[in-house]
């Protein structure tokens, strides 16, 4: 655990534990499963480590939309009956990360573009509150404190550990809000960004522009300018939606003249 201006920060990377190289994935510092597992198993009861592992692994993308969530496998890997998996697995199809499809079982949820044009909507309002009321309550050691994120991703080793920095930073800037409603609903939308997949910050130039709009952000709450702060951030969330359509609507050309 480090400090920053007698702030306490848990590194990306601290808090998931040693990480390695996912070659399935091909996302560099992504923890496999068993290494979830691992975290998990020992903090929590049987039945939430499996959960949290099985959750966090399809966060992650160590396990892909449309995977099979075999029930014989999970319980191999983690050394359990079988009772646990299948109940942490009809709990991630409450939580619609997973979705049953006939005889194959439960799958890993697919995201389709509709999903994402619905979801940056709302998450654009949402950011654009917190910034704005960032930048009436904001204190000093605060505002340090969203800069110091914002350097650490920009000078991340590799692209997950950016991409969890990078959610960090938002984590942050909801959290100065103090405004519990806006910070569980900010919460969930961030869970379901990540079930998008895509680490756009592989993306040559991106991680560039978004540490650029990030310190705009910043600037304008320092400036204690509420109504900039807001169209700064409700901007970076419409980029990031645009950004992403794009990627997605590539890969699925691709896959169309395959």
């Amino acid at each position: 655990m480090k400090q920053q201006d007698g702030l306490p920060i848990a590194s990306p990377v601290e808090e998931i534990g040693n990480t390695s190289s996912d070659t399935a994935s091909g996302v560099e510092g992504r923890p496999s499963l068993e290494q979830l597992w691992q975290k998990f198993s020992m903090k929590l009861g049987t039945a939430d480590a499996v959960h949290a592992s099985l959750r966090e692994g399809i966060l992650s993308g160590v396990l892909q939309p449309g995977e099979r969530l075999a029930e014989e496998r999970f319980a191999r890997m983690f050394e359990v009956s079988r009772t646990p998996i299948h109940e942490a697995i009809v709990r991630l199809a409450s939580e619609h990360l997973a979705v049953r499809l006939g005889r194959r079982g439960f799958v890993v949820r697919r995201v389709a573009e509709s999903d994402v044009q619905k979801l940056y909507l709302v998450r654009s309002m949402l950011d654009g509150l917190a910034a704005s009321i960032a930048a009436k309550t904001a204190l000093p050691s605060e505002i340090t404190h969203l800069r110091w994120i914002n350097e650490q991703m920009a000078t991340a080793p590799d692209v997950f550990t950016q991409h969890a920095y990078s959610a960090q930073w938002h984590e942050a800037l909801i959290q100065i809000s103090k405004n519990e409603i806006l910070i569980r609903f900010q919460t969930e939308m961030l869970d379901l960004v990540r079930t998008f997949g895509h680490f756009t910050f592989a993306q040559s130039g991106r991680l560039e522009i978004l540490r650029r709009e990030h310190e705009e952000i910043i600037d304008a709450i320092a400036q204690r300018n509420s109504y900039l702060a807001e169209q700064l951030a409700r901007a970076h969330i419409e980029d990031a939606r645009k950004f992403r359509l794009s990627i997605m609507r590539a890969e699925s050309t691709d896959e169309e003249e395959k």
